[in-house]
């Protein structure tokens, strides 16, 4: 049996596990080493940030050793890396020296740690979310991109006697409170809808905390369990994804919400517009948009419906790990 390490951050919803599952279930025997997702200076120098230098180094030193070690005694097919912000150069060059192939998957803005960008060229193949970021990439020599979306783990679905019917809430988001966001949902509270809000910062709207159902910053385990309780998921994706579409598309979809996202190019080539997802132009468009469907049920329930059956099909990470057996020959 093939065997992969996946080694990669504790991290959004836990991806490491989810890619785990999905190797396991295309037989091939994997094996997880975690770190922790440290980040280098971010803004001056203080002592603060020195400190927390000096203890990054430390650990990445540390996580290195024990990194190579494991690696040399499974001696895998297969290194998958997940980001791998603690990694260092040395380490991919020893273990390629014993012929193990080592791939990474990035998932947010490549060039956000500038300390890697001489590591990009040596990974056999380096998968990105985003294929807008892979001209810049050839730039500096990584020459095997290949695009590989967010997926869903459809394990995480409840067994259909405990899933959740009813829908106490219309409208469910999570994400940070910026000021035109806090705008949008209280113009909707004011329409009389049912909000739930989940992150930092949406207390600072003394309308909202009237008139919604406010959570704190929670894990997206926790927010999994509220989407059943929902008639329509918002998502905003990031500034970092150009033409690619974030986890939340794949999980708003997956757990049979009807999705209300912004564009993103790649959108098309996952989903269905406005069968399986209904995207909005800005916040106008998507006022209107969320009062034209909370009054249509069966026209939206039949959209939820599509998008959740289009996400088990096409977008677990079981077919997602799939085309990385594939495409790496790994059978």
């Amino acid at each position: 049996m093939k065997k992969v390490i996946i080694t990669g951050p504790n991290w959004y919803g836990n991806i490491v596990e989810n890619c785990q599952e999905g190797f396991n279930k295309n037989s091939i025997k994997s094996y997880i080493i975690k770190f922790r997702p440290l980040h280098y200076f971010e803004g001056g120098f203080t002592l603060y940030n020195f400190i927390k230098y000096l203890f990054h180094k430390l650990y990445s030193i540390c996580f290195n050793i024990k990194f190579i070690l494991i690696s040399l005694f499974i001696k895998p097919d297969l290194i998958f890396i997940i980001k791998g912000e603690v990694i260092l150069k040395i380490s991919l060059l020893l273990i390629k020296k014993i012929r193990i192939k080592i791939t990474v998957w990035w998932q947010d803005d490549p060039f956000k740690y500038k300390n890697l960008l001489d590591l990009y060229k040596i990974y056999d193949k380096f998968f990105i979310f985003d294929m807008s970021y892979s001209e810049e990439l050839v730039k500096h020599n990584v020459k095997d991109v290949t695009w590989l979306p967010f997926a869903f783990n459809k394990s995480l679905l409840p067994v259909p006697a405990k899933s959740n019917k009813t829908k106490d809430f219309d409208i469910i988001f999570a994400g940070f409170a910026s000021d035109e966001r806090i705008a949008f949902f209280e113009n909707i509270a004011k329409l009389g809808f049912k909000i739930k809000l989940i992150g930092n910062s949406w207390k600072k709207s003394k309308l909202l905390n009237d008139k919604a159902t406010l959570l704190p910053d929670i894990s997206p385990e926790e927010i999994f369990k509220h989407y059943g309780n929902a008639k329509i998921g918002i998502n905003i994706n990031h500034k970092q994804s150009i033409t690619g579409v974030n986890c939340r598309t794949f999980e708003l979809c997956g757990f049979g919400v009807f999705q209300l996202t912004d564009f993103r190019k790649d959108l098309i080539n996952l989903y269905n517009i406005g069968e399986e997802v209904v995207v909005y132009e800005n916040m106008e468009d998507l006022t209107n948009k969320v009062i034209y469907y909370i009054k249509n049920d069966a026209e939206r329930e039949k959209i939820a419906n599509a998008g959740m059956a289009r996400t088990i099909r096409d977008h677990t990470y079981q077919s997602r790990m799939k085309y990385v057996i594939e495409i790496l020959d790994l059978n």
